[in-house]
Formats: structure tokens, C-alpha cells, sequence
């Protein structure tokens, strides 16, 4: 819910199956988001390129 809250891009099952891995907009920059787990939950992996850290990280700080 978190995650869905910070882009507009959808997220839901039919949208994101698990094991897909793509762009997606968070905060002011473009990550690569995979829905990813290894203990059976809803997870994400967000690769965040370095010059975009600190602005991603504040936003996801921000909402909880």
C-alpha cells in the first residue's frame, strides 16, 4: 500500500505479477521496481540510480 501511495504506476497482481521488473516513477525519479520475495509476502526490490538516493529515500521516510 506504501508503494502504491508514492506512483502512479499500478501495482496490483494483474498490473505487476510477481517475478516482473520494471521502470516506474517514485518521488522525482525513474527506479527499477521487481516484485520480488524470498519469505512468501507481497515485496519489492527498488533499484534507485545514485544521483536520485536521497530524494527516493526522503520520499519513502516521508510516507511511513
Amino acid at each position: 500500500a506504501l508503494l502504491s501511495a508514492l506512483t502512479p504506476a499500478r501495482l496490483d497482481n494483474e498490473s505487476f505479477p510477481f517475478l516482473m521488473s520494471r521502470e516506474i516513477e517514485l518521488g522525482y525519479a525513474l527506479v527499477r521496481a521487481s516484485r520480488i520475495t524470498y519469505v512468501g509476502e507481497l515485496g519489492w526490490e527498488i533499484y534507485v540510480p545514485s544521483e536520485f538516493a536521497c530524494s527516493v529515500y526522503d520520499v519513502l521516510v516521508e510516507a511511513g
